[in-house]
């Protein structure tokens, strides 16, 4: 046992390389920026990151919703279908790293 905590002290990239290989193809490149020590993205990269994460999401892929960032605030404007969809694009958008808080500005009609 204390040969093997040993050889794992000795080579933690190693370790690190095997983890990351059992992610898979899915696994974000970026996992060592995850966690409070991580750097706040670009107005540019996050605003992109907001709009492939709608894009990505069932719900949200075809709805017109524009999005701008500044300083970690992201703001989303358009029309939505109903308030439910806009309660779930700002789950979505909450839920992508590097964001500190949604205006929302969506709009839907009364009674969705």
């Amino acid at each position: 046992m204390g040969a093997l905590m040993g050889l794992l002290a000795a080579s933690p990239v190693a370790f690190a390389q095997s983890a990351s290989e059992h992610l898979g193809p899915a696994a974000p490149s970026n996992l060592a920026m995850t966690g409070s020590a991580a750097a706040q993205p670009s107005d540019a990269s996050l605003t992109h990151q907001v709009k492939q994460a709608l894009k990505g999401d069932q719900s949200t892929m075809n709805a017109k919703i524009r999005v701008s960032a500044k300083e970690g605030v992201v703001t989303l404007s358009g029309d939505v279908d109903s308030k439910a969809m806009a309660d779930h694009a700002l789950q979505v958008v909450a839920s992508v790293a590097g964001v500190k808080s949604v205006d929302n500005e969506l709009r839907y009609p009364e009674h969705g």
